[in-house]
């Protein structure tokens, strides 16, 4: 987890500075979406348009969480099919971490984890006042997946090989570090 953070490091710090980039000027793009409404060919040329020049991007970051998907599943079929990581006795209740968490103790740590960094997420409250209805009809719906997602998680992870789990909660809370030094780093950049 950690060396795949550090790899990973310099693509996330873009995606992020691209995302408070995009939180910077929504109200350009919303600007752009009520002039050219009837004209959908002349607003995507627009917002390219200012997307490019803002150097903010609405896919950027997607692309740190796709790097790792195949490193996922790679730790997955090692941890599942490997008959050296059985009986791989880790530390306390982990007595196989090619087996699920007996107790659920890392599946729930991952979806409290997955909870923080969701609500580290949320825009504050003066962006919220300058969002249209749309969007803050959006940012309820974001809202609610925050809490919804790390539910529908644990029972997914519950039945994963507890060296899984354990990856993705050590990587959700490297995370948490990662993003909180981040927009600390970036919005002092801003001031």
């Amino acid at each position: 987890s950690l060396v795949l953070k550090v790899i990973l490091h310099p693509l996330t710090h873009k995606s992020m500075d691209a995302s408070l980039k995009m939180q910077k000027i929504q109200p350009q793009v919303q600007a752009i979406q009520q002039q050219y409404k009837s004209d959908p060919k002349r607003m995507q040329m627009e917002l390219s348009k200012l997307y490019k020049e803002a150097g903010a991007s609405p896919l950027g970051g997607c692309l740190p969480l796709l790097l790792q998907m195949p490193v996922f599943f790679a730790l997955y079929t090692v941890l599942r099919f490997s008959l050296d990581m059985r009986q791989a006795h880790f530390v306390g209740w982990l007595k196989d971490l090619s087996e699920p968490d007996p107790y659920y103790i890392l599946p729930i740590l991952m979806g409290v984890f997955m909870i923080i960094q969701s609500l580290m997420m949320n825009p504050k409250k003066q962006q919220l006042d300058q969002m249209d209805e749309k969007q803050k009809a959006m940012q309820q719906s974001q809202k609610m997946m925050a809490w919804v997602m790390p539910v529908v998680l644990f029972f997914v992870f519950k039945s994963m090989p507890a060296g899984l789990v354990l990856y993705w909660t050590v990587f959700n809370v490297l995370s948490i570090i990662q993003q909180y030094y981040l927009q600390k780093h970036l919005n002092k950049k801003e001031s």
